[in-house]
């Protein structure tokens, strides 16, 4: 929950939310009131039994006089719209959103009515119902002393994981902090409150607005904080607008405090706080000395002032944990991992290369010894090439290229020339080429995220002539050796899908799937898949026209 004066918590008749008591046994519609759980400047949280499915929820309630608001009963709803937005282990489930019409009636639900200061008078009750997480805040756990380095990267990871899903929906929480993380006993991390969550659209309305982490109004909360000094982005103490990597800022201040049990930036007053914040660094050396090296620098990179130098992307964070984890993991003897990591993954890599080499040495008597491929440069410009294909002739290059900031581009050179020429099409990337000359390409490819790119698939002849645009906003892909059919891979919801022919799924994964190739055969199609979406590692299969998978 946000930081709340005293002020905030009384309610219209006096009655305050530190009274745990006031509204137990209360029933708002089917809701049946257990126990106080919290409250904040966006309202208080209490445990209720759900009396038609019998089931322990948690009820969001906002105050009368904060409904009275209209932004504040916005931000309440936009709150409702992006938790149901959001489908993720490691984010709290919204249930729904109740308005109920009259205030509870009966027994002790109307005794606690007139307590709430609403006596027999009729007035509207505004809930969110959701997930209940049993367990402890975060806040709770660092409050025992730091915790160990695998303790704290199977929790950091989770976390990372949760706001990885929510930047991708363009949300960003804006109020991370211990307080709104909870670890489930089976050591599962769930990401709470996102009552100051901003998306993309509403991004833009709010920098129309003051952002200031200390706005206060007559007619709201006196002193209500937006967001928690310690854990704010500079920029965002600043009021300056603000997007995910705000969220990273934060995400660095929890994992400092994971590992030192001290906040990152702390003064006297919450202005000593600020300035820490906007001037200081955080104390280093309480850092444990044996501490992973990647780690300190995944530290250091998130907690930078300048938001142009920090990390821009929390999927980058998560994979640069995981390296960290990996090199601390022991090579002798176990260590408990509670964390997903695509550790396991390069193991399993590791192991089918160990089997194949040795056989490989048992055999390499009888084998004859395979040429070793080689290389030479065919083009001399400077920049990036994306991606290239050889066309039927064996002979001619064809390959997507930027230099600078301009977009890709298609030229085609030779293999006995050092000279490259631009192909009379729009800006696009390769993506494969027939034996009859039909080309696959993907117009105006751009990245979207770490490693994933995006475009409009399209056919092209390469004797020349313009595209033929077929499907928007896809992946990677590939063209038969016929030039009859396409594969390609395109985003649906949190999934990506391997398409081939198009419209016939034969592979979806959670992940990403990359360097398509449809086999020879024209019945096979072979791809890299990436189990976790941002990270480059993965494992190379191969899919049949049945969705039979192998791994090669």
């Amino acid at each position: 929950m946000t930081e709340v004066s005293d002020k905030s918590r009384r309610r219209s008749g006096g009655s305050s939310a530190g009274d745990p008591e006031r509204l137990i046994g209360a029933a708002f519609g089917q809701y049946r009131i257990v126990g106080l759980l919290g409250a904040g400047g966006m309202g208080e949280v209490w445990s209720a039994e759900d009396t038609r499915l019998g089931r322990t929820v948690a009820l969001k309630m906002l105050p009368e006089e904060l409904a009275q608001d209209p932004e504040r009963m916005a931000r309440f709803t936009r709150e409702a719209k992006v938790l149901a937005s959001l489908n993720h282990r490691n984010i709290a489930v919204l249930y729904g959103l109740e308005h109920l019409a009259q205030s509870p009636a009966g027994g002790p639900a109307k005794e606690a009515a007139a307590n709430a200061g609403g006596g027999e008078e009729s007035r509207p009750i505004h809930l969110l119902v959701m997930e209940l997480v049993e367990g402890e805040g975060l806040d709770e756990v660092i409050s025992r002393g730091r915790m160990p380095f695998e303790d704290a990267m199977a929790v950091a990871l989770q976390i990372a994981e949760g706001l990885g899903a929510a930047h991708e929906r363009g949300i960003v929480h804006r109020d991370l902090k211990p307080a709104n993380i909870r670890v489930r006993p089976d050591g599962t991390v769930k990401v709470l409150d996102f009552g100051l969550a901003t998306t993309r659209v509403q991004e833009r309305l709010d920098d129309s607005q003051s952002q200031s982490p200390t706005m206060t109004r007559q007619y709201t909360t006196a002193g209500a904080v937006l967001g928690t000094f310690a854990y704010m982005s500079p920029e965002q103490a600043r009021g300056r607008p603000v997007d995910r990597r705000s969220d990273i800022w934060a995400f660095g201040c929890l994992l400092y405090e994971m590992l030192t049990a001290k906040q990152a930036f702390r003064g006297e007053t919450l202005s000593d706080t600020m300035a820490a914040v906007l001037k200081d660094e955080p104390d280093w050396s309480r850092l444990p000395d044996n501490l992973e090296p990647v780690a300190r620098h995944v530290l250091r990179r998130c907690l930078t002032k300048d938001p142009a130098r920090r990390f821009h992307d929390i999927a980058d964070v998560r994979i640069e944990l995981e390296e960290a984890v990996e090199t601390a993991v022991p090579q002798h003897g176990t260590r408990r991992q509670r964390w997903r990591s695509a550790a396991a993954w390069l193991l399993a890599i590791g192991a089918s290369a160990a089997a194949v080499a040795a056989i490989a040495v048992g055999t390499a008597i009888r084998a004859p010894r395979a040429s070793l491929p080689t290389f030479r440069a065919l083009t001399f410009r400077s920049g990036r090439v994306a991606s290239a294909r050889f066309a039927p002739d064996g002979t001619t290059v064809v390959f997507g290229m930027s230099t600078g900031d301009r977009a890709l581009a298609l030229l085609s050179t030779r293999t006995d020339s050092v000279e490259s020429r631009p192909l009379e099409l729009p800006a696009a990337d390769i993506l494969g080429i027939s034996g009859n000359g039909q080309m696959a390409v993907l117009l105006d490819r751009h990245r979207e995220g770490s490693w994933v790119s995006v475009g409009t698939l399209a056919a092209a002849d390469l004797a020349g002539g313009a595209p033929r645009p077929i499907i928007e906003r896809v992946n990677d892909g590939d063209i038969s050796a016929d030039g009859e059919r396409m594969a390609v891979v395109r985003e649906v919801g949190q999934s990506q899908r391997l398409e081939y022919p198009l419209g016939k799924v034969l592979f979806e994964t959670h992940g990403w799937i990359s360097h398509v190739r449809i086999a020879p055969d024209g019945e096979r199609v072979a791809f890299l898949h990436h189990p976790y979406y941002g990270d480059d590692r993965g494992l190379v299969v191969m899919v049949d026209g049945d969705g039979t998978l192998s791994e090669l």
